[in-house]
């Protein structure tokens, strides 16, 4: 995607934020990664970000922070460090 993630946190409003989390933790990029219960994959990301010692939060459907994290494609990431994804 060509963004560079000066932020540190990956999340998107207006789109698809999974494959530039997936992208940070391949990289070991990812401080905290939270997740929707509800998300497709979640098994899948928190086994890698197990793998690089990442937090995973796992965030309730009967929350309204759950409800803004579905609205941000399910999962988001605070990094590290800023990546270029």
């Amino acid at each position: 995607m060509g963004n560079n993630v000066e932020s540190h946190i990956i999340c998107s409003d207006y789109g698809d934020s999974e494959p530039d989390v997936k992208k940070a933790l391949d990289y070991g990029a990812v401080d905290k990664l939270l997740l929707s219960e509800s998300f497709d994959k979640i098994e899948e990301f928190e086994e890698l970000a197990n793998k690089i010692g990442t937090n995973v939060f796992i965030v309730s459907v009967e929350t309204k922070e759950n409800a803004q994290l579905r609205d941000l494609s399910g999962v988001a990431a605070i990094l590290r460090y800023a990546v270029e994804i």
